[in-house]
């Protein structure tokens, strides 16, 4: 019996479906890849943007690999799930044959060709790179091209036929060497995932993230479209498409894996417990404080969020200073007291008081580059890599698999990659220690206080080598809970749990052994950090006979976001609602423009100033879904600044000068590192030239306000036990 004749919009739609899992795969790759700042970031690596490396940069090689093979897949599947006859023929026989024939010929090519062809176009126009880059990439889409359109026959198949009832050619069964194909294909997948389960962090870093997202791209092409679709549908029954998530969802009551503090050796005398030690340990420091450092400052700090942008933004600053007091006979680390971190904050501050920990009697020597070598690594490879291949799987299985935990690709990284940057030193273990013994008699070093968030009830979860709880917190080392396990890698990761790349970690009480709560990133609560260090300027203050009228508290808040200049709270005007600074020149010519235009529709020439603004804010795409989110996510940020605001106000508002702020300047034009675990060479570059001597132009007016609070820090730590000279400060206005 003759196929029933459907209009060509019934046949498009039916093909369509045939092709979803290679249709959702190139959506999917092409946005993530071209769209996200941190996934362009990583294929500016894979240009080797700081080396001009071509020919021995192995990233590219895989890069371009795993971009044919993503192709070859996208193509390959579309073709056969569209060419095969199966018992119930689901396509239907299209009013118009040569409407058929061309969407059948084509649509898995342009799958194959939008696979390639946009990261072409990126390479070869998303900025200046040498045409060596994306001429490869450019003949493999013109090789591509040519061997879907040349070839005289499908590879691989038997009984391509072109039957009287069906406008185009079909086929009954794949030939053995097509079966060959696949296994190969699939066996590329398995090898990444063996890869990633033994190579770790070396192998994944090596094969480079673009690599590995396209090949898990391809892997789930393949699967999705032969074991889901092609399988079943031979047999006579429906496609499987939801099974995936039908089995993800019920393995998803049984299978949890990422938890928090398990994987290590107990620690008994690891936890805290009452009475809160906070007055008492301060008391005790501040003795040895004033009598080796008599009228030196005392410094809180406070570093915000942002994955390896925050970390190697925090890193480089604090060493500069401390190098810059070592150099200067004068004192820097030893003053501060305790440091609050948030995610990539939390990297950095930990990293940094690893660099204090190490080379233990050359505390006057520089301190190495280690440091920010440590936090210029990539940790997005590792943890892309867990993530897509064994933590993948994991969601399907109905038993936990603790050693696929994708949180398992930032820990580990982070204790290797330490250890081995710094051999044979006393603090080669540093991420591996437990955070209540991470001084081991090194009293000079500052505390750490790591934030991360409850997701129950959000609240502020406090992971600290110091026994201090804020109100309306928890402690995640209270003895009740099970966490005598957890590392200093695992604690900072704790605060850094940003979905979805890292998941959210589950926290068991002791005994009796339950479930007690969900940790996710402390930018949740507060994304600064100046919310736990206001809690301890609260209780100093409010201790009598312990701070005394010439003891000098001041707080170092470290912020990643690049910044406008108005949103320095002690610097620019308040009552500037523009987004952008008005001096800047996109302010200057927006103003310029209002001027003119304003004086043609007077008829005559306008003076004075006005109140225009560049456009700043920008409707996002479908509006209605995405402004809560977006909303909901800066707000982060809104809570930052009041918690600024707030320990300003604290230490006497802003003439007081006891609030540094040393925020990320935004410069106009200028490429801004994204908020991602990886950060090539160039964004770090430009990173460490912020704080270099070069004298920036009158019109930055975000440079000039770092600079100037760059420069407050590094008299404080020059005018040793002199107050430093003040500059010209603006109060906030209400």
């Amino acid at each position: 019996m003759p196929a029933t004749q459907v209009t060509r919009t019934a046949f498009a739609r039916r093909a369509l479906s045939l092709c979803f899992f290679p249709l959702i795969t190139v959506g999917v790759g092409n946005f993530v890849l071209l769209k996200l700042p941190q996934a362009r970031e990583t294929l500016e690596a894979v240009q080797s943007f700081d080396s001009g490396a071509f020919w021995t940069e192995a990233r590219y090689w895989y890069f371009l690999l795993a971009l044919a093979y993503w192709a070859f897949t996208a193509w390959y599947c579309a073709r056969i799930m569209l060419g095969k006859r199966f018992p119930l023929d689901d396509i239907g026989d299209c009013v118009s044959p040569r409407f058929a024939t061309a969407l059948v010929c084509w649509l898995p090519r342009l799958l194959g060709l939008m696979s390639c062809i946009p990261m072409t176009l990126y390479f070869a126009f998303g900025g200046q790179h040498s045409p060596l880059y994306w001429l490869p990439m450019a003949i493999l889409s013109c090789l591509f091209l040519a061997f879907v359109v040349v070839r005289k026959k499908l590879f691989g198949v038997a009984g391509w036929a072109h039957r009287p009832d069906c406008p185009y050619p079909r086929f009954d069964k794949l030939g053995t060497l097509a079966v060959v194909m696949m296994a190969a294909m699939v066996a590329t997948s398995w090898l990444l995932l063996l890869a990633v389960l033994i190579g770790k962090a070396d192998a994944a870093r090596a094969v480079g993230s673009p690599a590995l997202l396209l090949a898990a791209l391809g892997g789930w092409t393949l699967f999705g479209s032969i074991a889901l679709m092609y399988v079943p549908k031979s047999l006579g029954w429906p496609a499987l498409t939801l099974l995936p998530f039908a089995l993800a969802l019920g393995a998803s009551f049984s299978n949890e894996n990422h938890l928090v503090a398990q994987s290590a050796a107990p620690a008994p005398d690891a936890e805290h417990g009452a009475p809160d030690k906070l007055i008492a340990d301060f008391r005790e420091w501040k003795m040895k404080h004033d009598a080796a450092r008599p009228g030196q400052p005392i410094y809180l700090v406070a570093s915000a969020g942002g994955a390896s942008r925050a970390a190697y933004w925090t890193g480089a600053m604090l060493w500069e200073l401390e190098n810059f007091a070592r150099a200067s006979g004068r004192s820097f680390a030893p003053n501060i007291y305790a440091m609050s971190g948030v995610s990539g904050g939390s990297l950095g501050l930990a990293a940094f008081a690893g660099a204090l920990a190490s080379r233990p009697g050359q505390e006057s020597a520089p301190l190495p580059r280690t440091l920010l070598e440590f936090l210029g690594k990539d940790f997005l490879a590792p943890a892309i890599g867990y993530m897509l291949y064994p933590d993948a799987l994991a969601r399907f299985s109905p038993l936990p698999c603790t050693g696929c935990d994708r949180s398992r690709g930032l820990e580990e990284s982070w204790a290797e990659d330490w250890r081995r940057l710094m051999p044979d030193d006393p603090a080669a273990d540093w991420f591996t220690r437990k955070l209540p013994a991470l001084k081991q008699g090194r009293d000079a070093l500052p505390h750490l206080i790591l934030n991360a968030a409850s997701v129950s009830d959000g609240k502020r979860v406090v992971q600290s080598s110091l026994d201090f709880l804020p109100p309306e917190a928890y402690d995640l080392l209270d003895k009740r809970l099970d966490t005598s396990r957890l590392t200093l890698a695992g604690a900072v990761h704790n605060s850094a749990r940003f979905p979805y790349i890292s998941p959210g970690g589950l926290v068991y009480t002791r005994s009796p052994r339950a479930q007690w709560d969900y940790l996710v990133d402390g930018g949740y609560f507060e994304n600064s950090g100046v919310a736990t260090i206001n809690t301890i300027l609260n209780r100093l203050h409010a201790e009598k006979d312990l701070l005394g009228p010439n003891d000098r508290v001041v707080v170092i808040v470290i912020e990643n976001d690049p910044a406008w200049e108005h949103e320095w709270l002690c610097k620019g005007n308040k009552e500037n609602i523009c987004k952008h600074d008005a001096s800047d020149a996109a302010a200057s010519k927006a103003n310029a423009q209002a001027t003119a235009q304003a004086g043609a529709a007077t008829g005559s020439a306008a003076t004075g100033s006005t109140s225009t603004c560049p456009a700043a804010a920008k409707t996002p795409l479908l509006a209605e879904l995405t402004i809560p989110p977006l909303a909901l996510y800066q707000s982060r940020n809104a809570r930052a600044h009041a918690a600024e605001a707030e320990a300003i106000r604290i230490l006497g508002g802003c003439a007081e000068q006891r609030v540094v702020e040393l925020r990320y300047p935004k410069v106009t034009g200028e490429k801004e590192p994204p908020m991602s675990w990886f950060l090539n060479a160039g964004s770090r570059d430009i990173m460490e030239r912020k704080l270099g001597g070069e004298r920036p132009e009158a019109s930055q007016k975000a440079y000039l306000a770092f600079r100037e609070q760059w420069q407050l820090m590094r008299r404080y730590i020059a005018a040793g036990s002199q107050a430093p000279a003040p500059i010209p400060a603006q109060a906030p206005k209400n």
